[in-house]
């Protein structure tokens, strides 16, 4: 119900996730609810993936802002992989907390190795994703 949708909704808010992994329902064979007859209608499921979505969004970047001017350490996860928003070639890494980091690179063009550990200052965020610069210890 629009009721119980609500509630998942306030449970969000309360619980403040970095991120979800956030889906429409769809039925499932070998479940309880498989066959409840009163399903949620077709036509309504996106609209409450969209709300909902845009909820964890608001919450996942207010954390993220958390970050900026922060230096972390970064897991290197490929270089360099390009970045069609900055234009440029990233270095990909994670936090230590798993969230996704794209480090400008270096101006003297050398690329750290995969499954190293560098340090980055966060200069912005958006709710999926950090953007960072490296810091030279």
């Amino acid at each position: 119900t629009e009721e119980e949708f609500e509630r998942t909704l306030e449970c969000v808010r309360r619980a403040r996730w970095d991120s979800g992994f956030l889906f429409k329902y769809s039925k499932r064979e070998r479940t309880a609810a498989y066959s409840w007859d009163d399903q949620v209608p077709e036509e309504v499921k996106p609209e409450r993936l969209a709300r909902l979505i845009a909820l964890q969004e608001e919450i996942s970047l207010g954390l993220n802002r958390n970050a900026v001017g922060k230096v972390t350490d970064v897991l290197v996860e490929a270089v360099p992989g390009y970045d069609p928003e900055q234009e440029i070639n990233v270095i990909k890494g994670r936090t230590r907390t798993n969230k996704s980091v794209a480090i400008a690179p270096p101006k003297d063009g050398f690329f750290p190795v995969v499954g190293a550990t560098v340090r980055a200052r966060i200069v912005s965020c958006k709710p999926v994703t950090l953007t960072g610069e490296l810091v030279q210890d």
